[in-house]
This record gives C-alpha cells, sequence and structure tokens, in this order.
C-alpha cells in the first residue's frame, strides 16, 4: 500500500470532540475513511477541507470517551485510504519512515534517541480508568503530576549503558535479560496476546518466557551493537527496529499498559515500612507531592527508598522529641508542618541522579503539604 508522502510527522495532542459535516474545526468530519482495529480502537482519516491537502488522522481509542488528533499532513494523494496507512502488508516500514531519532554520544559511541511527544499528563484514558474504578482520582493526580520528570510514553533510547530504555518509565532491556521493559513486554503478551503480535512480533521483536527480548533473533551484547550501528553526529534517521517500538509503545493498549504499571507501582511504594520505623509511607506522606517525591524515586532507584525515608524521619524526630511516633496520630494542625519538614529533607536528599532538580520540579506540579 502507500504511504503517506511526509517525511515525519508532528503529534499536536488536540482533542477531538465528535460531529461531522465540512468545515474546518476539529469536530468536523467529512470522510467515511475509518478504520476499526482488532483491539476496537476506531482509526479516521479525514481531508478538510474537502479537495486540498490538507489531512488529519485521528485515534479513538477502545474504552475511551475522547479521540485524539494523531497529526495534521499534507499529501496530493487522492486514494490515500486507512488500510494503506495502517494495515497494508508494509506497516512496519511506515514506522520505520515515521520516526526519526537524533544521535547522542555515550563515552564515545553514538547512539539512537527519540524523545516521543505524548506526555503521562496527556493520556486520554484517565477518565474511563476512574470510572470504571480501575484508577482514583488521586492516583490519576500523581501520575500526571509526574510528568515534569518522567519521559513520554512514545519515548525510545538506544546509547547508553543498557540495550534500550522505553517508555515514560524509561525501563530497560538489560544486556544479561529480565530487565524491566522485558518483563512488561512479557506481561503485555500475557495480558492481551493479539496485540502483542501486531505491534511487536510483526515487526521483528520478541520475548522470551525468560524474559529475554530480541529484534529479528539478535539478543543482548550483539542487539546493542546493532541498535548502534550507523549513528553519526548530528544525524536524524531511521532505525529499522526502534521505529516500530515507537509504535508499538504509543499504541493505545501498551499506553494503557504503561499507565497500569505506574498505578502498581505507585501501590507498592506506599506499602512500604522505612527502615526501623512500624509504618507506611501512605501513613506518613498523605499529600500527593509527598507519595510523587517517593514514586518518582522508587523509578529510579527502588532500593534506596525505604533508607532514605528513614534517615528524614530519624532527622525528624530528633528535632521534634514529642511528635507522635505513629503518624495516623498527628492532628491536623502537625501534619502539614510535620509532612512538610520531613519532606523538604527526603525530597533534596534522595539517593538518585539529581534529587533537588526533581523534587523542585515536583514541587511546581503540587503544593506543599
Amino acid at each position: 500500500g502507500k504511504k503517506v508522502g511526509c517525511p515525519f510527522y508532528e503529534q499536536t495532542g488536540q482533542v477531538v470532540a465528535g460531529g461531522n459535516g465540512g468545515g474546518p474545526a476539529l469536530n468536523q468530519f467529512s470522510t467515511d475513511r475509518f478504520y476499526v482495529d482488532d483491539s476496537q480502537n476506531i482509526y479516521l482519516l479525514d481531508q478538510s477541507p474537502p479537495n486540498t491537502c490538507e489531512w488529519r488522522f485521528l485515534v479513538w481509542p477502545a474504552n475511551s470517551s475522547q479521540a485524539r488528533l494523531i497529526t495534521n499532513f499534507c499529501t496530493n494523494e487522492a486514494s490515500l485510504s486507512l488500510h494503506d496507512v495502517l494495515v497494508s502488508p508494509d506497516d512496519c516500514s511506515f514506522c520505520i519512515s515515521n520516526n526519526r531519532f537524533t544521535a547522542v554520544l555515550y563515552k564515545g559511541v553514538y547512539g539512537l534517541q527519540h524523545n516521543g511527544e505524548i506526555k503521562l499528563s496527556d493520556y486520554t484514558g484517565w477518565l474511563d480508568l476512574v470510572n470504571s474504578g480501575k484508577a482514583t482520582k488521586d492516583e490519576k493526580a500523581i501520575i500526571s503530576g509526574m510528568a515534569v520528570n518522567e519521559g513520554n510514553l512514545d519515548s525510545v533510547q538506544a546509547y547508553d549503558s543498557v540495550i534500550v530504555s522505553a517508555g515514560a518509565m524509561q525501563k530497560i532491556v538489560s544486556i544479561s535479560g529480565g530487565g524491566e521493559f522485558e518483563v512488561q513486554v512479557y506481561e503485555f503478551q500475557q495480558e492481551n496476546p493479539q496485540a502483542y503480535n501486531k505491534l511487536f512480533e510483526k515487526c521483528g521483536w520478541s520475548v522470551s518466557p525468560r524474559k529475554i527480548i530480541s529484534f529479528k533473533g539478535k539478543t543482548g551484547s550483539i542487539l546493542k551493537k546493532y541498535l548502534r550501528e550507523d549513528s553519526t553526529k548530528g544525524s536524524n534517521g531511521e532505525s529499522e527496529a526502534l521505529g516500530p517500538l515507537v509504535c508499538a509503545i504509543s499504541s493505545p493498549e501498551f499506553q494503557l499498559k504503561q499507565i497500569k504499571d505506574f498505578i502498581t507501582r505507585l501501590h507498592i511504594v506506599l506499602r512500604i515500612i522505612p527502615d526501623g520505623f512500624n509504618y507506611t509511607i501512605a501513613d506518613y506522606f498523605k499529600s500527593h507531592l509527598g507519595q510523587a517525591t517517593a514514586l518518582d524515586q522508587h523509578v529510579n532507584l527502588p532500593a534506596a527508598v525505604k533508607n532514605n525515608v528513614s534517615t528524614a524521619l530519624n532527622n525528624f524526630y530528633k528535632k521534634n522529641a514529642n511528635a507522635p511516633k505513629n503518624p495516623n496520630n498527628w492532628i491536623v494542625e502537625q501534619r502539614s508542618t510535620y509532612e512538610r519538614e520531613i519532606l523538604e529533607d527526603y525530597g533534596l536528599h534522595r539517593t538518585m541522579t539529581d534529587p533537588e532538580k526533581r523534587y523542585n520540579k515536583l514541587k511546581t506540579a503540587f503544593s506543599l503539604p
């Protein structure tokens, strides 16, 4: 099938309200070119106004209450169809040509980076998750606010010490296998095999029961070297392997997987009991800022969370010997003061890269207790 005739697309993140009929407005459609995939996601290709080169490509994820404008583009291909764009035999080629990578130098070797466009805060499925009871409004607020520090949902990089990092949490593919991204893709394979086959295996990516990911049979150090071949300074090129990976992780199905994993991780963090104490992080940190600060560290260095929170608590109780040891006994007036003091110590002194910078960014997204 023939592809859209432009080198790459600019994702705008605009929301579609629905409706039909002629006109340039975002909620006015003048086309019958739509496609429903096996997962019930609806895609719409609209030429607006008619008889011009201006087209819009939109997706309405399954079980979502909102559609999303993926891109505007220009082509004079009058017979262009969604089947051409989405389901032709060479749709992996479409992903390769549509996703561009910049070269990044790391320890004398160039690798590739795609920053992506879809922020955590741009995820369109929150309303359905909250209404169905699969997420709470607090979880939505905390995870959406994490966007100031996390990668984009469609970000992929292959230039540093690991094979690949992908998604909002930049989960990794490790040399020895069993990396967090490999586990995530394996779980996705088990939970949604049809989407896994379409998004990963069809374009050469697969994951084994041992949670080792491969591209066309290449794994480990061989895969790492392959992904970095032909990367040169200043390049803005394609990648046979990484282009389809961007398509896979930016699909509505895998975006949902990423969000659910964030929710699961938040639950894990809130159950952590700091070293030497008897109560959970959820007991000490009731604010969105406090819980997001602990989650922020857990994404980067999970093993350090319980010790670092413990250190901040010990410092607090040295200065406030009469404060109740059980945080659930803090009265309303105490909680705001106590949590703020603990958090200002913990947030700035976490064992991780750029703790102060990251904490200050979180404070722009959340208010202090």
